[in-house]
């Protein structure tokens, strides 16, 4: 599949999918992390509601799109080492 028809079908991709998709492999994992792609999470992000992260970072703040995601969107916490579920 071209590249091209990948990304137009992935950019139509919620924020918890992306993130399961950058898990699927290391191809995906270098499509949709790369800095050049951060369009696609933007994206993602405000049909999410989320408010613009550019306009809500600053220097010394400065948190990826995926660190985001993942914070927001992950089922497993990090400090705990354990899983949740909202369902």
């Amino acid at each position: 599949m071209p590249i091209d028809i990948l990304l137009a079908i992935v950019a139509q991709a919620d924020p918890p999918t992306l993130l399961s998709l950058a898990r699927v492999s290391r191809i995906f994992a270098e499509l949709l992390l790369s800095k050049h792609r951060r369009f696609i999470w933007d994206d993602a992000m405000a049909r999410d509601g989320f408010p613009d992260l550019e306009a809500q970072t600053t220097e010394t703040k400065a948190h990826s799109v995926t660190y985001i995601a993942k914070t927001v969107y992950d089922h497993h916490c990090h400090c705990l080492n354990a899983s949740y579920s909202f369902n």
